[in-house]
């Protein structure tokens, strides 16, 4: 058992000795260069994308084109004393098409298009002849429009469907942040436990040994029984397990830090946690904050809003479709001016759904059924949120009266200690009495820290509620 103890010993002096002391912030620094905040980057800035495509589809869209195209005439006509005649042309046709969703949900299309074409080779019974080229050209332009009948508040439903899905994209990556700040900080504080254990375990464990020493010299000497000496052995192997156990916690612990945030494989902290005082908080004001900033809260409204928003774009997308077109051709020929021709053309449609069996009633109902599950979820949410509010609040309360308790406990079971090694030199007590009230005031200690670290959770936790960024609060980002 006393080699095991020394390597578990071994093994807690890398954290000490020559080793970086590491502080809150430090390990929240590390925190935000590790891969899990690399992957929350990674999604703020996909939803970042998606929304500029999705507000792309928005403005006017531009296409260009410069088809340039061959083409021959192979023609045979014996009657007019000419058995073949071949004519190659070239013709170039740029165009510009431009389209626009307009607030009023419909879709307008426009195309401006120029075709130029040019005879430069003409061939006659199968002699190449080198003519002047002859130019011809078409101007053509056309507009589109399809409008739904239906279309009250679809553009504003559309943007808001974009606006409030991106919202909540930025409301996951701070969820997520938030929860990796919350696991992190509470890794320290049981790392800071774990040290401060170890530290009082070793204090004990030092004394426990000198008072086996002591007695088993006076055993020697014949001044006690075997039973003493027993005794002290005894209370030695108790402290030597859980100093081999408390080692072995912060172990486990240091290597799972060391693992998550890439601390190097040497580091000390110092096993104090500070109490930090905030101001105190009224319920009211609180839980409003909650319901106005809460990252739950703010995305159920998101979703019940696009719900909402989804539903008036249904209606649009299964409602009638008004058609209106035109278009408007130029044909001109360049070496005779007078040699024209206008085209024009107007169309006017109506398009709509007849008979379906019932499918698209049945889609905006079952999409008014979702939008109702969504408000009852919203409803549920603040009976939840206001039931878990108090709590935090109740704890916050109980945490600050058992500080006071655990400070006059403290100071009790250190007097105890005290008067207990001045009784056992008088022998009024045992050694094994004595090694009790030394537990007790461990065990009061560690308490007393552990309330601390309770109280900073609960405050991050009611942080966390309100939708503020832990990544910036006075517990995250404290030095110590």
């Amino acid at each position: 058992m006393k080699v095991k103890l020394i390597i578990f010993i071994c093994l807690v002096s890398l954290t000490v000795i020559g080793a970086e002391e590491y502080s809150l912030d430090m390990l929240i620094e590390s925190l935000e260069n590790s891969i899990h905040f690399e992957k929350t980057d990674a999604i703020e800035r996909m939803g970042l994308y998606n929304y500029k495509n999705s507000r792309a589809l928005l403005y006017p869209k531009f296409d260009g084109s410069i088809p340039l195209s061959i083409s021959g005439i192979d023609e045979k006509n014996r009657t007019s004393g000419i058995n073949s005649e071949k004519t190659q042309s070239i013709t170039a046709e740029p165009g510009v098409s431009i389209s626009q969703f307009l607030p009023t949900a419909g879709i307008v299309t426009a195309q401006i298009s120029d075709s130029i074409a040019v005879v430069p080779i003409t061939e006659i019974n199968s002699v190449s002849l080198l003519t002047e080229p002859k130019w011809t050209n078409t101007a053509a332009f056309s507009i589109n429009l399809s409008q739904p009948v239906f279309f009250k508040g679809a553009f504003d439903a559309a943007m808001e469907i974009t606006e409030k899905t991106y919202e909540n994209n930025i409301l996951d990556v701070l969820e997520s942040r938030n929860s990796l700040t919350i696991s992190a900080v509470q890794n320290f504080y049981d790392l800071k436990q774990a040290v401060f254990n170890l530290e009082l375990i070793q204090i004990r464990f030092m004394n426990d040994k000198e008072t086996y020493k002591r007695i088993n010299q006076e055993f020697e000497m014949g001044l006690w029984t075997k039973s003493k000496l027993y005794q002290a052995k005894s209370i030695l192997i108790k402290s030597e397990i859980d100093l081999m156990e408390s080692t072995q916690t912060l172990e486990t612990v240091r290597q799972l830090i060391i693992s998550n945030y890439s601390l190097p494989s040497e580091f000390k902290v110092t096993p104090g946690v500070e109490s930090l005082i905030f101001e105190e908080l009224n319920y009211d004001s609180v839980f409003e904050e909650i319901i106005n900033n809460s990252i739950v809260v703010s995305r159920a409204k998101n979703l019940l809003n696009m719900k909402k928003a989804s539903l008036t774009v249904l209606r649009k997308d299964n409602g009638p479709v008004l058609s209106l077109g035109g278009s408007y051709t130029y044909l001109s020929d360049f070496e005779n001016s007078d040699s024209n021709r206008k085209v024009f053309s107007i169309s006017l449609g109506l398009t709509g759904n007849i008979f379906d069996g019932g499918a698209s009633n049945a889609e905006i109902e079952a999409e008014r059924a979702v939008l109702q599950q969504l408000e009852f979820n919203l409803t549920t949410l603040l009976i939840d949120l206001e039931i878990e509010t108090k709590s935090i609040l109740n704890s916050l309360s109980r945490s600050s009266q058992l500080t006071v308790l655990y400070n006059f406990q403290e100071e009790a079971a250190q007097y105890e200690f005290i008067k207990g090694e001045k009784d056992l030199e008088l022998g009024q007590i045992t050694e094994k009495d004595l090694s009790e009230l030394q537990i007790n005031l461990e065990n009061t200690r560690l308490s007393k820290q552990q309330n601390i670290i309770n109280t900073n959770m609960f405050y991050l936790q009611l942080a966390n509620l309100q939708g503020i960024d832990l990544m910036q609060h006075p517990i995250v980002r404290n030095k110590k």
